[in-house]
């Protein structure tokens, strides 16, 4: 399995995982090498899970979702909207977070939420294409969000980071 975590200082009422099939497929990845110069290797799918929180904040439950999908095109697609859909019934405010392994806007157009970053977050060394994203659904529009990226070692993507302003989350 391609994992994920989610970690809260907020009480958990309620979580779970949803799982997505791999494919039988094998695509070529752009990945770093130690010098820092990029290479293609071909790599296979594997198994993807994502994590789904329902959150206990000072103004109520809201849920917290983390994925990361496949990078076959279409399959990545079908992964976001089930994974959507299956959630749907869960409190708002809803943050999708993930490497959803699509560009820019497509993740926001399929799940119709709002999108709290942009900017290239991939590759790390010379990020051009954003794979990585904060999506929002019900969130009040009094709160406004700053994001950034940063290029972190530990990864051939770029962290992304955002700060809402407004939305308590304290206890």
């Amino acid at each position: 399995m391609y994992g994920v975590g989610l970690v809260s200082r907020l009480p958990v009422e309620q979580w779970h995982v949803e799982r997505f099939s791999a494919p039988r497929a094998r695509l070529p990845l752009i990945v770093p090498t130690p010098d820092r110069r990029p290479t293609i290797i071909s790599v296979p799918d594997e198994p993807r899970v994502g994590i789904v929180a329902v959150l206990t904040g000072p103004a109520g439950p809201f849920t917290v979702a983390t994925a990361h999908l496949s990078f076959v095109p279409g399959i990545n697609v079908r992964q976001l909207r089930d994974f959507a859909r299956r959630t749907a019934h869960l409190p708002r405010p809803f943050f999708l977070i993930g490497d959803f392994n699509m560009p820019g806007r497509w993740p926001a157009r399929i799940t119709r939420f709002d999108s709290l970053a942009r900017g290239g977050t991939y590759p790390s060394f010379s990020p051009r294409i954003q794979f990585d994203h904060v999506l929002v659904d019900g969130l009040s529009p009094a709160v406004r969000s700053h994001a950034r990226t940063m290029a972190l070692e530990i990864s051939d993507h770029c962290a992304v980071a955002v700060d809402l302003e407004g939305f308590d989350v304290s206890n």
